[in-house]
């Protein structure tokens, strides 16, 4: 199981080394602060689950300029993912490695939640110049917090985890000033299985930062 994590994790370690050599210094260490808007597309086994695509979601960013085209930083977020489906439910309800025993048959509709917290260390490639619209490629590693929940008629089941979270992504950066951007951005999130379960799923964004010297 470890051998298998460090096989899949070490192309995205790699690729943060690289972003991290220092090339050529910038002239002046900027540090960017942003907030953004965040939806989100569930895939995979997350799509069998929730399908429904979310509206709700946020995100928390600063990155440090450390050359003039690489950038290195935190990013926190939140995004929520529900759906509801009218099923027909005997013996046990699933959920990851919990299930609860169900006496007969329990028909009625599922109310079915997922809220995922990622907590990640960023690197980014920005291409072009200061003060132009300029396109970068980047990667995110760390932390997702998970919770899954399940109610039908009377019955409830939540399952919490922490997860091993990998998120390229690829975004535009809009001046909007000498001290603000905006930016847009789509990436695509991996996390490692735990208590039985695992996420995919995309985000798109749109935020604005604060630019600091």
């Amino acid at each position: 199981m470890m051998m298998k994590m460090i096989k899949k994790i070490a192309p995205v370690l790699a690729l943060m080394a690289v972003l991290a050599i220092p090339s050529e210094r910038a002239e002046a260490q900027e540090n960017f602060f942003g907030a953004s808007w965040m939806t989100g597309l569930p895939s995979g086994d997350m799509a069998d689950y929730t399908e429904s695509f979310s509206w709700r979601g946020m995100s928390l960013d600063y990155r440090r300029l450390q050359t003039r085209n690489v950038s290195w930083g935190f990013s926190g977020s939140w995004q929520v993912f529900n759906d509801k489906v009218y099923t027909t439910e005997t013996g046990s309800i699933q959920l990851g490695e919990e299930a609860v025993e169900i006496p007969g048959a329990l028909s009625g509709t599922q109310f079915r939640y997922i809220n995922v917290f990622p907590f990640m260390a960023t690197a980014q490639y920005t291409f072009g110049m200061r003060n132009r619209t300029r396109p970068y490629l980047g990667i995110g590693a760390g932390g997702l917090y998970s919770e899954r929940r399940t109610e039908i008629g009377t019955i409830a089941l939540q399952s919490t985890n922490w997860h091993f979270a990998a998120a390229p992504e690829v975004g535009l950066l809009i001046p909007l000033g000498l001290e603000a951007e905006m930016y847009v951005r789509a990436m695509y999130n991996w996390t490692s299985e735990a208590g039985g379960l695992d996420y995919t799923y995309f985000t798109f964004s749109v935020g604005v930062a604060a630019i600091s010297f």
